[in-house]
């Protein structure tokens, strides 16, 4: 009888596109369409029920929040 032969392929995947597998860190996010020097970051009045939020070409849509009160 002939020996099988079995051949395995392996693929290198990234998590979220990124080299590192992260998303997002701790950082300042800029508004989309500004660029140059007048970049317009996000700031806490930006996120609100039903706005939308992009983060690196992701869109997202908050649709509840919990309010935590410090003890």
């Amino acid at each position: 009888m002939g020996a099988r032969l079995r051949a395995y392929v392996y693929t290198f995947r990234r998590n979220t596109g990124m080299a590192s597998g992260k998303f997002l860190e701790r950082m300042k996010l800029y508004k989309p369409g500004t660029s140059g020097t007048k970049l317009k970051y996000y700031v806490q009045s930006d996120f609100y029920i039903n706005a939308t939020v992009v983060a690196q070409v992701h869109f997202f849509f908050p649709t509840h929040s919990k309010i935590l009160r410090p003890i």
